[in-house]
């Protein structure tokens, strides 16, 4: 797991433990999802998917480019039995608790996925 850049840790975002924490309390994720599918962020290593452990984390982000998108729920069997495992396939990262500013917890699935197991 590396931190992005300058991430804030306060009691509400307390880093990847608390993120797990979260997730495992909720027994899901949200992620956003559009007209045009599910969305991404793009750098020079390809894009990185955002997953929130709450659906007003990933409301926060549903404005300007995605404007048009929703939080989406996936139960965290589903993360573990097809997402996590086709992103690891396809090389995909995810990014954690992305916050409007673009800040977040950016992570390969596999570590993910082991850590929520």
């Amino acid at each position: 797991m590396n931190k992005a850049k300058n991430q804030e840790v306060t009691e509400a975002d307390d880093g990847y433990a608390g993120f797990l924490a979260r997730a495992l309390a909720a027994g899901a994720l949200w992620t956003l999802k559009g007209e045009g599918g599910y969305v991404a962020f793009h750098d020079e290593e390809g894009p990185c998917f955002p997953f929130w452990s709450s659906p007003a984390g990933a409301q926060a982000l549903v404005t300007a480019d995605w404007a048009d998108c929703e939080p989406q729920r996936v139960g965290l069997a589903e993360l573990r039995g097809v997402w996590l495992p086709g992103m690891a396939k396809s090389e995909r990262r995810l990014t954690l608790e992305p916050s409007p500013d673009g800040e977040g917890i950016v992570c390969e699935p596999g570590e993910l996925l082991a850590d929520l197991e």
